[in-house]
């Protein structure tokens, strides 16, 4: 049985949920719930609440005794596995090693396989697989929606399941911290008949937290729980409830190596070093832990499934793969996605986004004219920071011919 939950929050009034076709997904269902929990108390220096069972001790968030984690997220037992990548996206992978991912593009977030204890047979197992999709907010970037794929195999049977929750345009959690999550589960046919929530034991139907504000896949028999609480889009700083993605896996899950662990999935596997990214940098000679993640996810090229801007990422990839100095070129021009006040300029005062200058500094690289003129006036308005490495403006010398073809008639707009 394989199954996908795509995981997203919006405001109290949602627009319709995306058609899918039935004919080629197969059953659906749509579960639409709207929580209006208060978490935990306010504890953070920065306003931020705890979970609901967590204390607050020095204004920081607590686990109860005998579990760790982020308490402003998730708590789960010592003996399991955590990875969450919360905030602007911040990761901290399982073995505990940090970084930003610094764009807004699909990626893989992990891939594992668990025991199923409630097999028939006895040696079920569960295979999962996250993806998480960013989305820019002035300059940094938030986790925008979850895929999650299920599969749960037995010698004894095999079945198929999806289960997709869709997201609307508007991302908004108002003052009372009103979510309102839309969910949507697909039963795709099985070989032996027509697949329906549980199915060797285990039940794949999306939950809602309504304390903490979580759209959540919790299922017991394969020892996971994967949640997303959604961002508020327009007051990002008055957001009491910490946004993101918490991957809660059991102590025995299993990662493969070229499957699941990094630079094949960002939240890499338990035994990692702490200096995980940092390391991936200085083998690949990148600047620093950010361009290294940057450059593992340009280089695994992931499928870009419900990302709206699908289209840039894609050409972000195909420029990569088409570098003959690919280092040199993530170091000349990572900066533009990974340094925030450098992607806060360009959006706001070059009201243009990061990844197209990012992409017109990859194309001048390789002595294309793409985006010359939004990479120059980029340049010219934010080269003065201090922050900014890359060209200076009266360096970028971009083909008259080019005008027409390179530059749409204005800038891109955004709803914020």
């Amino acid at each position: 049985m394989w199954g996908k939950l795509l995981l997203s929050c919006v405001l109290v009034c949602a627009l319709p949920v995306a058609v899918v076709s039935s004919e080629r997904d197969g059953e659906q269902a749509t579960h639409q719930k709207i929580t209006m929990g208060k978490s935990g108390p306010v504890c953070t220096k920065q306003g931020r609440k705890c979970v609901f069972n967590a204390t607050c001790e020095d204004n920081r968030c607590r686990c109860p005794a005998g579990q760790r984690g982020q308490a402003e997220i998730e708590c789960v037992n010592k003996r399991e596995h955590l990875c969450y990548i919360a905030g602007d996206p911040h990761i901290r992978a399982f073995g505990k090693a940090l970084a930003t991912i610094a764009l807004p593009c699909r990626f893989r977030a992990t891939r594992f396989v668990t025991k199923n204890v409630a097999s028939h047979s006895g040696h079920g197992t569960c295979s999962f697989e996250v993806y998480a999709t960013n989305e820019l907010l002035r300059g940094r970037y938030v986790v925008r929606s979850v895929h999650i794929s299920v599969g749960i195999s037995d010698p004894a049977s095999m079945t198929h399941t999806a289960v997709e929750v869709y997201k609307t345009v508007e991302y908004n959690v108002n003052d009372t911290e009103i979510y309102n999550y839309q969910a949507r589960t697909i039963h795709r046919d099985s070989i032996w008949g027509s697949s329906k929530d549980t199915l060797d034991g285990v039940t794949i139907v999306p939950s809602f937290d309504e304390v903490n504000n979580f759209a959540t896949l919790d299922i017991p028999a394969c020892g996971t729980r994967i949640k997303y609480r959604a961002f508020d889009r327009r007051r990002a700083k008055h957001q009491k409830q910490l946004p993101g993605l918490t991957i809660q896996a059991p102590q025995q899950a299993t990662w493969y190596a070229g499957l699941g662990d990094y630079p094949f999935g960002a939240c890499g596997v338990p035994s990692d070093p702490r200096s995980l990214y940092n390391d991936r940098a200085a083998q690949l000679n990148l600047t620093n832990d950010n361009t290294a993640v940057l450059y593992d996810i340009l280089a695994e090229e992931p499928d870009q499934k419900d990302n709206r801007l699908a289209g840039k990422c894609s050409r972000s990839f195909n420029l990569f793969k088409s570098s003959t100095q690919q280092i040199d070129d993530i170091n000349y021009c990572g900066f533009l996605l990974t340094d925030p006040r450098v992607g806060r300029c360009i959006e706001e005062e070059a009201a243009r986004l990061p990844i197209d200058i990012f992409n017109a500094c990859l194309a001048m690289r390789q002595n294309a004219g793409y985006g010359c003129f939004a990479l120059r006036r980029a340049a010219r308005i934010c080269g003065p920071l201090e922050d900014w490495t890359g060209p200076a403006s009266g360096d970028i010398n971009c083909p008259r011919l080019l005008v027409s073809t390179t530059e749409p008639p204005a800038p891109e707009s955004f709803v914020f």
